[in-house]
């Protein structure tokens, strides 16, 4: 049974082959409690800077679930609730070292609305897997390059006067982001996993001139991890 349903969730989430899944190694990770904290930093081109801060829990964040699923050496990840639609590929250099790629595409068009936006992003990424006894261990760093350009047109008459203004959207992003969790052992294909990620983003406002810094802290309380294989 349990292999049955893995080669059915690998082949609707990744399009593998019936005879590709049953070699494939899939793992869910689910979100369950999380707490995050993240003080942004914003300065408009000569103004003055202004400073917000937002924190707060969070049950099952979509945003931080992924599926993966391991052909060999050969690892892909899907990351269907961020919003660039982002994927990963790595290569799995040892037991203990992981290294890819990070890729996101995404590209929306609204025809009577006269609204374009196109979102792409790039990164690299490593994990690391040590054991600490019974428990296991992991930890990652990403760094991602992302860009989002797009316009959008509107039309106001008043009288016989119609009045069009164009809104054009250009910014890009660098993101660095920390990553720890250990893996505890619920049953044979199932882990609790905790830890915490730490985050700094920049991003430049090229079409209205601003600039913010991101600095985010988060805690992940609780997620559980199927593994089948």
């Amino acid at each position: 049974m349990r292999s049955v349903l893995k080669a059915l969730l690998v082949s609707t989430l990744f399009g593998a082959s019936a005879a590709s899944a049953a070699d494939a190694t899939l793992t869910l990770n689910l979100p369950a409690l999380s707490y995050s904290t993240t003080e942004t930093k914003v300065k408009p081109d000569g103004g003055t800077e202004a400073k917000e801060t937002t924190s707060g829990l969070a049950t099952a964040d979509l945003s931080q679930s992924y599926a993966s699923v391991q052909f060999g050496s050969f690892l892909f990840y899907a990351y269907p609730f961020v919003d660039s639609k982002m994927v990963s590929l790595s290569y799995a250099v040892s037991e203990m070292i992981e290294v890819g790629l990070n890729l996101g595409l995404s590209s929306t068009k609204l025809k009577e609305a006269k609204t374009d936006s196109n979102k792409n992003l790039v990164g690299i990424f490593a994990w690391v897997y040590p054991k600490l006894g019974a428990v296991n261990a992991e930890a990652g760093l990403s760094i991602d390059q992302s860009t989002e350009t797009g316009k959008s047109t509107t039309s106001v008459t008043v009288g016989t006067t119609t009045t069009t203004a164009e809104a054009k959207t250009n910014m890009s992003t660098l993101d660095v982001k920390l990553v720890a969790n250990i893996l505890v052992p619920l049953a044979k294909n199932l882990n609790y996993t905790a830890g915490f990620w730490y985050l700094m983003s920049n991003m430049n406002d090229k079409e209205n001139k601003v600039k913010s810094t991101d600095g985010g802290f988060g805690l992940n309380i609780a997620s559980l991890r199927l593994t089948l294989n």
